[in-house]
């Protein structure tokens, strides 16, 4: 396979609608780094704080976050290596068949791309920017992008038909709010094109969602990308609930227990599984 078809058949995690982010948050890193001209492998104990932080930042809610797992796992799609390569250098963990954390960092484990593609990407920039477009599109919302990339410190050209973010189904969400925020109220002009307020998935598409009114509310790009983070959701009676981690709501219309208003359609309500969704695997609670 081509580097694009191992980039689309990476093998994540799947629970239901979700999909673990690990590998392709891992690839990100490595893909910065070489875009920052450093060596192709890394070590671990580098790789493993940066890695953790964006596994908490983006990744799914958990209890922890194991930046171990796609650093050896990675290597099992064709995209990446460790060294030492023999299993036989390494403790490994009852059950899985990978190393445990202690012994990657006590045998000084490095990680990096595959040499054939380091090389491939760092001499072809049209193709750098592709993979990193075609990583976010398959696993991440839109209104993470520039969030994820700047974390990594990647600069990459945009693509041309980012910011139309599915034209018909913004505007079919958009018409049934009445091109207001379901959240804080904030009312678009049409003379503007309605800028700062989106169509904001619930399940994100990437996870199995898909282009309906009732799988998404109208926000402003701010309550977007506040709830794509996590740092609220919606309750099944249509109120919202406010992460610990968000301070200073209030200023920007957040506050715990207000009802969202609804859209003009009943058919067109934010899904109950849809929500639930987001609760699960979104919500910093």
């Amino acid at each position: 396979m081509d580097l694009i078809e191992r980039i689309d058949s990476i093998n994540v995690y799947k629970k239901g609608n979700n999909r673990a982010p690990h590998k392709p948050l891992y690839l990100l890193l490595l893909l910065g780094s070489l875009q920052k001209g450093k060596s192709r492998m890394l070590p671990f104990t580098d790789i493993d704080p940066i890695l953790a932080r964006a596994l908490r930042l983006f990744g799914q809610r958990t209890a922890g976050v194991r930046p171990e797992y796609p650093f050896w796992r990675l290597q099992h799609d064709g995209l990446s290596e460790v060294k030492p390569s023999s299993v036989a250098a390494y403790v490994i963990r009852l059950g899985s068949g990978d190393p445990k954390k202690s012994s990657l960092i006590n045998s000084g484990a490095t990680g990096g791309l595959a040499e054939m593609d380091y090389k491939l990407l760092k001499s072809q920039p049209g193709l750098f920017s592709h993979v990193c477009h075609r990583i976010l599109d398959n696993h991440f919302p839109l209104s993470l992008h520039e969030d994820i990339l700047n974390f990594f410190g990647i600069v990459i050209d945009r693509k041309a038909d980012q910011e139309s973010d599915n034209a018909s189904f913004r505007t079919t969400v958009l018409e049934d709010y009445g091109y207001r925020c379901s959240i804080s109220g904030f009312e678009s002009n049409p003379e503007v094109q309605h800028v700062g307020i989106e169509a904001t998935e619930l399940i994100w598409r990437n996870h199995g969602g898909d282009a309906t009114a009732s799988n998404a509310i109208a926000m402003t790009t701010l309550h977007r990308k506040l709830f794509h983070f996590g740092l609220f959701t919606i309750t099944e009676d249509y109120k919202v609930k406010l992460s610990p981690l968000i301070g200073g709501s209030d200023n920007v219309g957040l506050k715990n227990g207000r009802s969202i208003e609804l859209p003009s359609r009943s058919s067109a309500f934010p899904s109950l599984k849809a929500l639930e969704w987001h609760q699960r695997w979104v919500f910093r609670g």
